[in-house]
């Protein structure tokens, strides 16, 4: 079983598995919600201030081109 290194707030996993997985149609729409909310996070966190849920939603829409039912 293959080892996966971890800190206190990442999991780190191999390069290959990661290029696997979003190759792979099971998976490749999770592998890009979870870029996503990396890159919201960081955002938020050199911005400064909240986002708002609303936000967050249209920004996704908008980039994946489809309608969340929320």
């Amino acid at each position: 079983m293959t080892e996966h290194k971890t800190s206190s707030n990442s999991v780190v996993i191999s390069k290959d598995i990661w290029e696997w997985a979003k190759s792979n149609p099971a998976f490749a729409e999770l592998i890009e919600i979870l870029e996503d909310l990396e890159d919201l996070r960081k955002a938020k966190s050199e911005r400064g201030k909240p986002l708002s849920i609303s936000d967050v939603i249209a920004q996704y829409e908008s980039i994946h081109r489809t309608k969340l039912n929320v």
